[in-house]
């Protein structure tokens, strides 16, 4: 007979078990230094775990945040690494891990529940209500003869950074659905995030070391920007093109960001997906809070809050 237990870690040991599993399921390829989660979340409350005769065999993490919706700040959480160990699949175990996980978090008050689904499992969470939130916007935009008026630094951004900056992200995207409210220790866990995924995270200065914003991006594509003065973004972007030798860069965000109203002299394209299924997915607890949320609205997660 199999004793089998459903639930949250009940103890540091059920913790690290996970941990190994997670690492033993998602990591075998790629090697097991890439696995990062937020440490402040790895306690026994966001664990869950399902073990047989005192062996975990599935788990999944629990990432809480607040999503910015409507002018204010939603309890949400991410369902992360949800796994079943090979010799264990096929038993209906993923099915009772996710729904016990969603039944927690509802319990908790959280208002909708993500996920960041692979290719392998697109339609998989479709089963348990979860639908494709983002439209996935992208700008290409495309330089010729641009002249460079002002020079500009990119000096990589620490965890210690200035309020300064923390500023300008939120008032750039608290506005721009499908971003999340950042603690101190959110912004150090994308610092260290961007670090393992050879993503640059800077502070855009002036000559004079004036903080002007910041900027996470990669070669030719730029996952977010905030700047304090939105008249800056022409000169930031040709900057960065100098920077990187390149002569066309992707910002995936879309026009509702003010970046997307300083093009007006540039060659660009906006362009969006529709998708149900995969990528970016949200299951709503709070039906009448969400109401409307699948509409045309431009909404994306950025990548540095995914998980």
């Amino acid at each position: 007979m199999v004793d089998r237990y459903i639930g949250c870690a009940e103890n540091d040991q059920d913790v690290s078990s996970a941990i190994r599993l997670i690492k033993k399921v998602f990591y075998t390829e790629i090697g097991n230094e890439k696995f990062l989660f937020p440490k402040e979340h790895l306690v026994k409350k966001n664990v869950v775990v399902v073990k047989e005769n005192n062996v975990i065999v599935a788990s999944s993490l629990i990432y809480d945040r607040l999503l910015y919706f409507k002018n204010d700040k939603i309890p949400c959480s991410f369902l992360s690494f949800i796994c079943v160990d090979d010799f264990y699949r096929n038993k209906g175990l993923s099915r009772r891990l996710m729904d016990f996980s969603i039944e927690l978090c509802k319990d908790r008050g959280k208002k909708a529940c993500f996920v960041i689904a692979r290719k392998k499992v697109d339609f998989y969470y479709n089963k348990f209500s979860f639908y494709g939130f983002s439209n996935y916007p992208k700008i290409e935009i495309n330089f010729r003869e641009s002249v460079i008026r002002k020079k500009l630094k990119f000096v990589p951004l620490n965890p210690f950074f200035s309020n300064e900056i923390k500023k300008i992200y939120n008032d750039v995207y608290f506005n721009l659905l499908g971003a999340f409210f950042r603690s101190k220790e959110h912004w150090a866990f994308i610092i260290q995030k961007a670090k393992n995924n050879n993503i640059e995270v800077c502070e855009i200065q002036d000559l004079k070391s004036n903080s002007m914003g910041y900027i996470c991006f990669k070669r030719g594509d730029i996952f977010e920007i905030a700047l304090k003065n939105p008249k800056d973004y022409p000169e930031v972007l040709k900057n960065l093109m100098e920077k990187e030798k390149m002569n066309s860069i992707i910002f995936h965000g879309g026009e509702n960001h003010p970046l997307a109203n300083e093009l007006n002299f540039f060659d660009h394209t906006i362009s969006y997906r529709k998708c149900s299924y995969g990528g970016h997915m949200i299951r709503i607890n709070d039906e009448k809070l969400f109401k409307n949320i699948f509409s045309n609205e431009i909404k994306n997660i950025p990548l540095m809050d995914q998980i």
